[in-house]
This record gives structure tokens, sequence and C-alpha cells, in this order.
């Protein structure tokens, strides 16, 4: 009870002190797109990953019934537009197993850059770079983002690269 009130004033604070919000619209769940946040835009995001290991395996169908088995990743990500062509994130990783302690997994930092105005060209170019902490692990990953708009329809390529060093 105390938590479910703690929780309610604290939304209910952020509620009554906050201007208005925005948010960008995700077209693709994995796909980046062209766009970067403009200068000076703040943004944050949480992104909650249900890892299902077993759960499509005819040979373990109690695993189906349960939900001790499922691995939650979750990650907070402050974006920041640097200018309007450039982004920063700075993420936080968290993970957690069903009914298991809540942990911190590590920190990444990723920047998005666009070399143009969106239709210049044929194919609207970007680059993406992220690096991943996690303890013992250090991650990189490089992306080229091809997209092009067409009305309402969008399209958009990744074309990615990725390194862990242990």
């Amino acid at each position: 009870m105390l938590r479910s009130l703690a929780f309610l004033s604290a939304t209910l604070a952020v509620a009554l002190v906050s201007t208005d919000a925005h948010a960008d619209r995700r077209v693709f769940g994995w796909t980046y797109p062209y766009m970067t946040l403009p200068s000076g835009a703040l943004e944050l995001e949480h992104y909650l990953d249900a890892k299902l290991d077993g759960w499509d395996d005819p040979s373990t169908p109690e695993v189906e019934e349960s939900w001790t088995e499922v691995d939650w990743r979750h990650q907070v990500e402050f974006e920041y537009g640097i200018t309007d062509r450039l982004d920063f994130g700075f993420y936080n990783v968290f993970r957690q197993k069903a009914f298991g302690d809540f942990g911190y997994e590590g920190v990444k930092l990723r920047s998005r850059y666009r070399f143009l105005d969106e239709g210049v060209l044929p194919v609207d170019p970007a680059i993406y770079l992220e690096v991943g902490y996690f303890g013992n692990a250090v991650k990189l990953e490089e992306m080229i983002i091809l997209a092009r708009r067409v009305g309402s329809l969008e399209l958009a390529l990744n074309v990615k690269a990725e390194q862990e060093m242990k």
C-alpha cells in the first residue's frame, strides 16, 4: 500500500510540474530510423525485453505454463540532440530473472549522425555507433542506416557489425 501511494504521489507531482511532453513515433521495433532529435531536445525512453528460453521447444511444455523461465531486461535511455543532425544516448541496463533480484547489468553510450536533411538524396544515409560496458565485457556496434520516405510509406535498412571483447 505504501509503495502504491508513493508511486501515485510521484506520478501526480511530475504531472503537475512538467511542461508539454512529446514522443517520437516508433515505426519499427528493431530497426533504427533516419531521424535524429532536434538540437537541445531531451528524451527519456524505457525498453523492456523478455527473453523466453525454451518457450517454442516441444520437448519443454512445462516452460510454457510458467513465468519462472523469463529473463527481463530493462533499458532506460536518456537521449539528447547535440545538433539537428547529431544525437547522443546514454543507457542504463538492468536485468531480472523471474521472481529474482533486480540488478544493474551495464551501461551503453551511443551516437547517431545523419549527413543531410531528409530527401536530399535518393536514399537518406546516417551512421550509428554504440559502446557498451558490462563488467567483464565491452561491446561495440557500428551501423549504417539507409532510409527513404515515400508518402506515408517509410523504408529503412540497417547494416550492422558487432564485436565483443572480454
